[in-house]
């Protein structure tokens, strides 16, 4: 049996809605998915900053010595309220005689839009029993752009609360 092409093909009016109904699902789902991607680079580089913490806490026990992770500067970051330090990544640094430098670390360049704030100093160090240099908490802020920040706070024993 022999079917024409009207039979078996789809109209213009038919691929036409289609795709207009392709593109509207798409444009209500882009702004969605970029703040969820957004909000997975600042969980990252808020696991990252917390496994470095105690990364630098741990050199400090090992080596016998203090160990500090110093925050470079903000380039590009804005300031935000209560803020004193803002900073794009940072370097881990074992201390002594000669500074041995051990990591350094760009959010930036690793999880893109990514800034870290301080209401401290612009370091946290550790001494050799694993103890903040000076003896008082440190509290730090990872905003990922969407105006919304992961609070990540260390006590002067070296306890890290993340919230």
């Amino acid at each position: 049996m022999r079917h024409g092409l009207r039979e078996l093909g789809v109209t213009l009016i038919e691929v036409m809605t289609v795709v207009v109904l392709v593109g509207i699902v798409s444009a209500l789902a882009v702004p969605a998915w970029n703040r969820v991607l957004a909000d997975m680079r600042r969980r990252s580089a808020t696991n990252l900053v917390v496994n470095d913490i105690f990364y630098t806490r741990m050199l400090a026990v090992r080596s016998g010595r203090s160990a500090v992770m110093r925050f470079d500067g903000g380039g590009r970051c804005p300031m935000g309220a209560g803020a004193r330090v803002v900073s794009e990544g940072y370097r881990v640094v074992i201390s002594g005689p000669v500074e041995h430098e051990v990591k350094a670390v760009s959010l930036r360049a690793t999880l893109g839009k990514v800034c870290l704030q301080t209401n401290n100093s612009d370091s946290i160090a550790f001494d050799s029993r694993g103890l903040l240099i000076p003896f008082a908490n440190r509290t730090l802020w990872l905003d990922g752009g969407t105006g919304v920040n992961d609070t990540v706070s260390i006590s002067v024993v070296g306890r890290v609360l993340r919230r």
